[in-house]
């Protein structure tokens, strides 16, 4: 995880630390100076063993939530990560076009781009005919196996030992296959798999059977996935020498064992490439339909109204961002970020529709459909970006539970210690009556509160580790599929 309520996770996590050092330390100042101060509070807590035992449990529960709420959502974030990354191998950014001879250095760097990989992906029902068992979804790949530099080109399974297989000796009427799909149609190696496409049923050798990772990783609505020869794969599509998607391995750091990710020169691959191919002419176009007074007033409309939205929802599109490059002369590469992101497009489209009119409206539509000659997706960003996600509003409701135990456990160590104070008239007189100050009676206090939110704290610390445990257990056993 990142961040906690909008805040950095290592910006709280110092703030709380040093507010905790300072008050521990200015604490032990005082008590070095009046060492009878300190004994006379510590006292208390070996005599009243039960009393003890309650406050540092009501205070041990808020730190046990919060500690498993932070444990949970750290693990969610990291198993989604890994998952993504795992199930995207090299793939950092995703080109969605039937056209490869587009690429070339001029719009990519070598020393931050380390691999172009043109393939087809579809999907297509396959039979075990053995069995009878048939999937109808299954992602058929078909890579250009000598394009591989910068992907996984060794896969395997862990399951039964270390296990790998060189994608790149597959030959025609061969097919890799992954665990999700071997279990659902029972095959194993050696086995036939029957592809059902227009051109009528062609058979395949399974090969090997490996983990649902890089290349035979599926899809998020299919983890069924089997890896084919291009020109297999062409031929089944009538697709000769062409391909409908593209990806793009950037340079980055070492993640796991074939993954590397690197998010800055991602998005910067990112932004070159839509830049690259967007349609000037439509940008133009868009701009100059977008610059007319009653557009741009719309748009200040619609910002201003978010503005006063005291729910403050979260905006995905690029509005805000639009506004300022329609004051310029020229259309930026600013604007045209913004006007090609899908979401942006969506609003502006509603915001003209309001207008009523139906040419500008019609002008628009056909601009932004000229606007994308292909689709950029920096697709790892993006599904690690939704495992933040998704682990952050776990942790926030844990938390706001959490939340609800710290204010009961402030309370409650509030009361005790009124009622300790009660119960301490005549101790507390008696110190008044030799010389003691109220201030020391107030040390007094201070120093066996802290040490009853020392000993919860800690308590509730590994608590809340063994709860976390727990509770993800139950979570895997809960949601376990094949896929």
């Amino acid at each position: 995880m990142e961040k906690l309520f909008g805040i950095e996770m290592d910006v709280l996590a110092i703030a709380l630390f040093s507010g905790m050092l300072v008050i521990i330390l200015v604490t032990i100042f005082l008590a070095s100076r009046n060492r009878v101060l300190i004994k006379l509070a510590l006292r208390n807590i070996p005599r009243r063993k039960a009393q003890t035992l309650l406050i540092i449990t009501g205070l041990m529960l808020s730190t046990t939530i919060i500690m498993a709420a932070l444990a949970i959502g750290d693990s969610i974030n990291s198993g989604i990560r890994l998952g993504a990354l795992y199930s995207l191998g090299g793939t950092d950014v995703r080109l969605s076009s039937p056209v490869f001879s587009r690429f070339g250095d001029y719009y990519l760097d070598e020393t931050v781009v380390d691999g172009i990989l043109p393939l087809i992906r579809e999907k297509m029902p396959v039979i075990n005919e053995t069995s009878g068992k048939t999937v109808s979804d299954v992602v058929i790949v078909g890579a250009d196996l000598n394009s591989m530099n910068g992907f996984t080109d060794v896969l395997g399974t862990e399951e039964n030992g270390p296990i790998k297989i060189d994608i790149r000796n597959l030959q025609e009427g061969e097919t890799v296959i992954n665990k999700p799909l071997s279990d659902k149609l029972a095959l194993r190696i050696d086995d036939l798999l029957t592809l059902v496409s227009a051109t009528g049923r062609t058979q395949h050798k399974v090969v090997a059977i490996v983990d649902p990772v890089g290349l035979i990783g599926g899809t998020e609505s299919s983890r069924s996935s089997a890896l084919f020869p291009v020109k297999t794969v062409q031929r089944l599509f009538n697709r000769d020498a062409k391909y409908n998607i593209i990806e793009v391995s950037v340079t980055g750091d070492y993640v796991v064992e074939g993954v590397t990710y690197d998010e800055t020169k991602s998005e910067e691959v990112a932004k070159k490439l839509s830049l690259a191919f967007i349609n000037n002419q439509a940008v133009n176009e868009l701009f100059n339909l977008l610059k007319t007074p009653k557009v741009v007033k719309a748009i200040k409309s619609e910002l201003t109204e978010r503005e006063n939205d005291s729910s403050n929802p979260i905006f995905s599109d690029k509005l805000a961002d639009l506004l300022p490059e329609l004051d310029k002369d020229l259309p930026s590469d600013e604007l045209k970020m913004a006007i090609a992101d899908s979401l942006t497009q969506a609003k502006i489209l509603g915001l003209i529709e309001k207008l009523e009119d139906e040419n500008l409206t019609q002008a628009l539509f056909f601009a932004m459909s000229e606007l994308v000659e292909l689709n950029v997706d920096s697709i790892k960003t993006r599904s690690l970006e939704f495992a933040e996600i998704i682990s952050s509003g776990i942790v926030l409701f844990f938390t706001i539970f959490g939340s609800f135990s710290i204010i009961v456990g402030l309370m409650l160590i509030f009361l005790v210690f009124v009622m300790l104070a009660a119960s301490r008239t005549t101790e507390m007189g008696i110190l008044r009556a030799i010389g003691t100050k109220r201030r020391h009676l107030v040390q007094m206090f201070t120093y066996e509160g802290l040490l009853y939110s020392l000993g919860a704290s800690i308590a509730g610390t590994v608590l809340g580790l063994l709860a976390s445990v727990l509770l993800m257990q139950l979570m895997i056993r809960g949601f376990a599929d094949e896929d």
